[in-house]
């Protein structure tokens, strides 16, 4: 994270430079805007700037610092511009030359936006890493210019926490969703499984259990009647004919 950024006051302008200086100063910003490509970031640019040198962009991250800077020449009948640090989401810092003054702004808490052409690389440096080091280490950051810039504040706590407790309340529900969706499939397999099992019964058929007492004899057979036996063990005979009664 950058602390301060060191600069000279100086700004180079030569001819080629004044032509887009009048050329971003009759141009509609919202022209600018709708041929802006925002899909472009610092350090595409810094890796290869002559693929991207002339393409109309927009630049957008928190604001570092801004500061005057006048002209050495006076091309459209300007004499004032202003030069914005924009530092992006990879922390890579692009120098933004704008032609009006921004809107009133908060160093590191505002959001800032502006649609130019971006020209070149150039370098800067830091007070903080000027000091701490004894040297200068020298930097570089695309040059984009652009008419103007717009502000767009960062969310306030409150904002962050209405946004936290939306999301909480959003994931909740889904978790419910999930939760009896995950219910009804159980419940529904169940009910799928005992139909089966219940079909299956009926197509094999259940024989009926019978207790032994009411249970059939498989194989009847005739028995033959036997006598009683006496308390010796042994069987009476049978009795002879009366006296008196004849045989045939």
């Amino acid at each position: 994270m950058l602390d301060r950024i060191q600069h000279d006051g100086k700004f180079e302008q030569d001819e080629a430079y004044n032509y887009f200086i009048r050329f971003i100063n009759t141009t509609d910003p919202a022209v600018l805007a709708a041929r802006a490509d925002r899909n472009v970031s610092a350090a595409t640019l810094i890796a290869d700037p002559r693929a991207r040198s002339g393409d109309i962009l927009r630049v957008r991250g928190t604001l570092l610092d801004v500061y005057h800077q006048g002209l050495s020449t006076n091309p459209a009948n300007l004499r004032d511009s202003y030069v914005a640090y924009v530092l992006d989401r990879e922390e890579n810092v692009t120098v933004v030359h704008l032609l009006e003054m921004p809107p009133p702004y908060r160093v590191r808490e505002d959001l800032f936006e502006a649609d130019g052409i971006f020209l070149k690389l150039i370098h800067y440096e830091t007070q903080k890493t000027t000091k701490d080091l004894g040297y200068r280490l020298v930097r570089k950051a695309p040059l984009v210019l652009a008419r103007s810039g717009r502000i767009r504040p960062l969310l306030t706590p409150a904002e962050t926490s209405l946004d936290s407790v939306r999301f909480l309340l959003a994931f909740s529900v889904v978790l419910v969703l999930i939760a009896g969706a995950a219910y009804a499939w159980t419940r529904r397999n169940e009910r799928t499984a005992r139909d089966l099992i219940a079909e299956a019964r009926r197509q094999k058929g259940t024989v009926p259990r019978l207790s032994p007492r009411n249970a059939p004899n498989p194989d009847p057979q005739p028995t033959e009647a036997t006598a009683p036996q006496t308390g010796r063990g042994e069987t009476p005979a049978a009795p002879s004919p009366a006296s008196g009664e004849s045989t045939s």
